[in-house]
């Protein structure tokens, strides 16, 4: 037995680090492998069952774990059943324990019970405050976040973090700026994914003049160098119509990176400056799904067809994999077109190049739209006919409802 019992106490020790009390330092943060996350939380769920069957008690780092574990997994485990055990325990009151069942709430969104652990704790420190901002945030509700941030006695790079997250997700971009203001005002620097994130509302709400001062900080503080930083001051210059301003960006900075490179071409397409996007889409270095993909797409946007079948080819010799965006521009262009023989070709070339699911009746219609072109009347008000080649690339037909799942796998 006290071999057992060392051993669950190690099994604690090893995987104690990955509790509220670590990682909510970087809220923002997500593990790198998900499936890795589950795994080690469902051993932990499992090593306290069969410390329970076996009658070994265990203390508020052990609960604390078990708590976050829950949190985690979801799905059919209930929050309920650990706070019942924490209580049990007599543990519920100590500060670890009761940080991590106001997180398991939050992940719930049961702000009632939230609100009744978090009043009812004896002490809190910056963990169980950012925890409760946390939630707030998550469930939208920004005037209490807004009042619990306020109340917060020491507020650390996390607490400004969140509640400029808070502000940004409401779209509220006047007072997520003054938050920031605040925050550097207070001595605190801010980082890469806050600034990241701030600018990227100042493009999507077309928000020049916060937008610059933002770019201004970052040269400021060096946070321009990091290269979604460079991305997104590129992404947020384009959309206010000022590609010029993009394009210097782009110079000034590290082109050893695909994502400013797909920026720009992106942008130039979406602003139907497609021949500029072309002339970068030929001098990059390297290029991924994303480039072929938005190149093809502006050709099939401004009715270039010819182009569109000839850049998909070349991307098909290149060995690169189209994704849904390719396809739907692909067949729209060869539905405009009215060449069945075409969409023969594209669905022959999907069978030999990607494995390709989509749950959209976008792809769908443009086949349809391909296929009526050629004046056969296949369709009907709900259903539709699509032909499409089997492993031993003959025709055959299947009646599909309009909303449709396409599977077609490599051969």
């Amino acid at each position: 037995m006290d071999c057992r019992k060392k051993s669950w106490r190690f099994a604690y020790s090893s995987n104690s680090r990955f509790g509220v009390m670590e990682s909510s330092k970087s809220l923002n943060c997500k593990p790198t492998s998900e499936h890795h996350r589950r795994e080690i939380d469902s051993v932990q769920v499992t090593v306290v069952k069969e410390m329970k069957f076996f009658g070994v008690s265990f203390n508020e780092v052990a609960l604390a774990s078990l708590i976050s574990a829950y949190s985690h997994l979801g799905g059919s485990y209930d929050e309920c059943m650990v706070h019942v055990l924490a209580i049990k325990a007599g543990l519920e009151m100590f500060l670890l324990v009761s940080t991590n069942l106001v997180l398991i709430y939050c992940n719930r969104f049961r702000l009632g019970d939230t609100k009744v652990i978090f009043n009812e704790m004896p002490e809190r420190n910056e963990v169980t405050w950012n925890v409760m901002l946390n939630g707030y945030s998550k469930m939208c509700l920004v005037d209490l976040a807004r009042k619990l941030f306020d109340r917060i006695p020491i507020r650390d790079l996390v607490s400004w973090s969140i509640m400029i997250d808070c502000y940004v997700r409401a779209d509220m971009l006047d007072e997520a700026s003054s938050v920031y203001r605040e925050m550097v005002f207070a001595g605190l620097v801010p980082n890469e994914v806050m600034t990241i994130d701030l600018v990227s509302s100042c493009g999507r709400l077309v928000a020049l003049d916060e937008g610059q001062q933002l770019h201004g900080w970052t040269v400021k503080t060096g946070l321009e160098c990091y290269v979604f930083m460079q991305a997104t001051i590129i992404h947020f210059y384009a959309p206010c119509s000022m590609m010029d301003l993009a394009c210097l960006q782009f110079e000034s900075g590290c082109k050893d990176n695909i994502i400013s490179w797909n920026t720009l071409v992106a942008w130039f397409v979406r602003n139907k400056m497609v021949d500029l996007a072309r002339q970068v889409f030929n001098e990059m270095p390297e290029r991924d799904v994303v480039s072929w993909s938005s190149m093809v797409a502006g050709y099939a946007q401004i009715g270039q067809y010819d182009s569109t079948l000839e850049l998909f080819h070349d991307m098909l010799e290149s060995g690169v994999q189209p994704n849904e965006i390719t396809m739907v521009s692909v067949l729209s262009s060869i539905a405009s077109m009215g060449k069945i023989d075409h969409g023969k070709w594209v669905i022959v070339g999907s069978k030999r190049y990607w494995l390709i699911s989509i749950s959209d009746q976008l792809l769908c219609v443009s086949k349809r739209s391909c296929f009526s072109k050629d004046s056969r009347k296949w369709q009907t008000p709900r259903t539709f006919i699509l032909l499409f080649v089997t492993m031993e690339h003959e025709w055959s037909t299947l009646d599909i409802t309009y909303r449709v799942t396409l599977t077609m796998a490599a051969v």
